[in-house]
């Protein structure tokens, strides 16, 4: 930078009357440099002695400031901008610039093969821009971007439909992540099964809506709306009218069992009461809850059956069965009875017997015509009629007689 320019200032220059044996005035500012402060120099300096202003951030001194005996000052500091260290090792090239870069100053690096420099090493006050050689564009065809120093295909979700080094886009949210990178969003971007798709006039997906909770898109649909969308297995529809637009989904609801049933007063510790049978393993772990599409069963118990009212001969079912939060279970008035108990039995035998009279009374009639029929031809000695071999030969026999 040179030598720094020397200011020589006479006793009273700054205004105030010294002798030789008074110090130099620094209370003012007009003797120090450009870019510099005050720093460790006192407001009088003592004759005979220096110091040294403090420079700016990113300038270096050079110099001092000097009080002579004579009282004079010497100002022969020098604030200047501060160089660059350019001489650094860069990753994918080499350095070919002066070791101290001069403030706003510049150099290009030397990149290998297929990189570049991004920009030129610039040092503005010591501070050196950080050099970087990157790889050099290449001109991908659509479809393709740039990785590394080869183009690749652009990954799953995302197109590029011009050529050139630049990024492949991402489809919007909500497509399907699967399908295959493109040269069109027509292509890469498609919805996935839980939404349906916002299309522009030339049909490219510019969104995708989520279908409500828990449905998908109806196998084979477009997946233009909402009415696309149909729950999931298992699911029901609300509102449940199919006119009305799909608004969610939701599981079946489990059934108050217990509470049902003690509304209608069927069970109980009473020997005339159902008791809970299967259902009872339900309604002692879920608090009467029985999940929905559960079938139990109220038992009587021994020695006696369910009974409705007092009719002993009508049927009585006692499953307890839920369907979306309404309960199915044994009528009103079905309690449990030792006739309904032994009235079977009783029911089978007579049954069974009145079967076995009927089939002997049966038999025996055609027994009976049987044996008028016989006697009817043998009266008209019709032999082809004959009742029986021994009845054939005695006519026989009477004949040749």
């Amino acid at each position: 930078c040179g030598l720094a320019p020397m200011l020589l200032l006479p006793m009273g220059a700054w205004g105030v009357a010294v002798d030789e044996e008074d110090d130099c005035d620094l209370s003012g500012d007009l003797w120090l440099p450009a870019n510099a402060s005050r720093g460790e120099c006192p407001a009088y300096l003592a004759n005979g002695t220096s110091c040294a202003p403090a420079c700016d951030e990113g300038y270096g001194l050079m110099g001092n400031v000097s009080c002579g005996m004579d009282g004079s000052l010497v100002v022969s500091a020098l604030c200047g901008p501060l160089p660059c260290n350019a001489s650094a090792a860069i990753e994918n090239g080499s350095s070919d610039c002066p070791a101290l870069l001069p403030s706003g100053g510049t150099c290009t690096p030397g990149c290998g093969d297929g990189y570049a420099p991004e920009e030129p090493w610039r040092c503005t006050l010591g501070n050196l821009t950080q050099p970087r050689c990157v790889l050099a564009a290449l001109r991908c065809a659509p479809g393709f971007e740039q990785q590394g120093a080869s183009c690749v295909e652009c990954p799953p979700a995302t197109f590029k439909a011009e050529g050139g080094p630049g990024p492949c886009e991402s489809c919007p949210n909500g497509v399907d992540e699967t399908v295959p990178g493109a040269a069109s969003a027509l292509r890469a971007c498609r919805c996935n099964s839980t939404s349906y798709a916002n299309r522009s006039a030339t049909g490219e997906v510019l969104g995708c809506t989520s279908c409500p909770p828990n449905s998908v898109l109806r196998t084979g649909a477009a997946g233009s709306s909402v009415w696309d969308c149909v729950c999931r297995e298992r699911y029901l529809r609300e509102p449940a009218d199919g006119d009305f637009e799909l608004e969610f989904c939701r599981l079946p609801r489990a059934c108050q069992a217990a509470e049902y049933l003690a509304s209608l007063n069927l069970t109980g510790s009473d020997p005339y009461k159902l008791q809970l049978g299967t259902c009872a393993e339900y309604f002692n772990e879920t608090s009467g809850l029985l999940p929905d599409g559960v079938t139990c069963r109220l038992l009587c118990p021994e020695g006696t059956s369910p009974q409705f009212a007092s009719s002993v001969f009508k049927a009585v079912e006692t499953f307890v069965s839920c369907a979306d939060g309404i309960v199915s279970a044994p009528l009103p008035m079905t309690w449990c009875s030792e006739a309904s108990f032994e009235m079977p039995p009783v029911v089978f035998l007579t049954v069974v017997t009145l079967a076995a009279v009927f089939g002997a009374c049966k038999l025996h009639c055609r027994q009976s015509a049987f044996e008028q029929e016989c006697q009817t031809a043998l009266s008209l000695q019709v032999s082809q009629a004959s009742c029986s071999p021994g009845a054939w030969l005695r006519g026989s026999k009477h004949k040749v007689a």
